[in-house]
C-alpha cells in the first residue's frame, strides 16, 4: 500500500490460529465451494499487497497453500496473540490482519481501510478498523507495529480484542453493509449459501 506523499510500507496477515471449536473440524481448511476456506481472504489480499502471510498454532498444516507461514507466539487461544505476533514479525510500518473465516470480504473493504490509513496515519492513528452497524470488526484492521509493545503487557493476551481496540488511538470506517464481513464459526453458517 502506498500512502500520498509518503510511502507507507504495509504487510498483510490471515489469522488461523484458533482451534475452531465451534466448528468441529479446522474451519481454515474446510472445503468451501471448491477451495479451503482460507484461500478467499488469501486470494483477496495478495491482490492488494504484495506480501501476504498465515499466522498459525501448526505451522506445517498451511504450508501446501503456498503462502509463508508464521507460528504464533503462545498458545494463548486469542486473537490478540496472532496480532501481536504478526507485529512484531513485520518489518513494515502497517499490517493489515484479515481472519481466516472472511470469504465474502470484498475488494472494497480492503481498499477503503487502506486509504483511511493513508489519511489518518500522519495525525498519529495506530488502528484503523472495519465498523458495521453490528459493531467492530477487529479482524477485519490495519494495525501498526508500535502496538506490538502494548500488547506485550503481562496479561493483555487475555483481554477481549475489541477492549483493547477501545483504549487505542483507533480510526473507524464504517460500512453499512454486514454481508462481506459475515464470518464462519458453525457448520451451520455455510447453510443456504449457493454455488458460484
Amino acid at each position: 500500500m502506498i500512502g500520498r506523499g509518503t510511502i507507507i510500507l504495509t504487510s498483510a496477515y490471515i489469522l488461523a490460529g484458533g482451534m475452531s471449536r465451534r466448528f468441529g473440524a479446522d474451519k481454515a481448511l474446510y472445503d468451501f465451494q471448491g477451495q479451503p476456506l482460507i484461500r478467499y481472504p488469501l486470494a483477496l489480499l495478495s491482490r492488494h499487497f504484495s506480501t501476504v502471510y498465515i499466522i498459525a498454532k501448526d505451522p506445517a498444516k498451511y504450508a501446501s497453500l503456498g503462502y509463508p507461514v508464521i507460528p504464533d507466539i503462545s498458545p494463548a487461544q486469542t486473537p490478540l496473540v496472532g496480532i501481536r505476533t504478526g507485529l512484531e514479525h513485520s518489518p513494515a510500518d502497517w499490517n493489515c490482519f484479515i481472519a481466516c473465516d472472511l470469504p465474502f470480504l470484498t475488494d472494497q473493504v480492503i481498499t477503503r481501510l487502506s486509504e483511511a490509513v493513508d489519511h489518518r496515519a500522519p495525525q498519529g492513528v495506530r488502528a484503523v478498523v472495519a465498523e458495521t452497524p453490528g459493531g467492530l470488526q477487529p479482524l477485519t484492521a490495519c494495525y501498526h507495529r508500535e502496538l506490538a509493545d502494548s500488547l506485550a503487557a503481562e496479561g493483555q493476551e487475555n483481554h477481549s480484542v475489541k477492549d483493547w481496540i477501545r483504549k487505542l488511538d483507533a480510526a473507524f470506517v464504517f460500512f453499512q453493509e454486514e454481508a462481506p464481513f459475515r464470518n464462519i464459526n458453525r457448520k451451520e453458517d455455510l447453510d443456504g449459501i449457493p454455488a458460484d
